[in-house]
């Protein structure tokens, strides 16, 4: 059962929840969303955790201890870190105008929450054609038709500073309905994801 809340009162409920120790359903807790000119609908996961609408978890985000440079290396510098289902974790890195958060936010208006949250609600990465993994999430309307893509591109090679890591996620954009091109991603998806 699908209940239209607004996925910040989910929170709330979901806050409530495990501080009081009480079990939390998967349908209690379902990313159903409601927005100013958007039909109702719910985020879900390409390669979902479960067969139910993304579950609101805020995911872990955290950089490890030295994993911040200057000068050339800059832009490897983490911004944050978050599992996916299968516990493999993806580093989202500064980057710049061709890679990383400053590439996403920039050249796609897509904020790091709605990153994080798309790798955190997919069990694990589709390998692509050219090595890299992509995690994606849609939103479906209650009508039943995908009106919105989230797409997240990481790359698993070795990032050429100290800590050795991935270099993370390249590039992270929107699509429109039919996986139609979008230059940037509109407002509500930073809002609602």
């Amino acid at each position: 059962m699908r209940h239209s809340v607004l996925w910040i009162m989910g929170l709330v409920l979901l806050g409530v929840a495990l501080s009081s120790g009480a079990p939390v359903s998967a349908a209690s807790a379902s990313r159903t969303v409601s927005a100013a000119g958007i039909t109702t609908g719910y985020w879900q996961a390409v390669v979902p955790l479960a067969a139910q609408p993304d579950i609101i978890i805020p995911p872990e985000t955290s950089c490890p201890p030295n994993t911040t440079y200057s000068g050339s290396n800059a832009e490897y510098s983490c911004v944050a870190t978050v599992s996916d289902g299968s516990g493999h974790i993806v580093w989202v890195r500064q980057g710049n105008s061709s890679f990383g958060y400053q590439h996403f936010l920039g050249k796609h208006n897509l904020y790091l929450g709605p990153v994080t949250a798309t790798v955190a609600n997919n069990l694990f990465g589709l390998q692509q054609s050219n090595g890299r993994y992509l995690y994606e999430d849609y939103y479906q309307t209650t009508s039943g038709s995908p009106s919105q893509y989230v797409l997240v591109f990481e790359s698993r090679n070795t990032a050429p500073v100290s800590d050795r890591q991935e270099v993370g996620v390249i590039t992270a954009y929107c699509q429109g309905p039919g996986h139609s091109f979008e230059a940037k991603c509109p407002n509500w998806v930073n809002q609602t994801l």
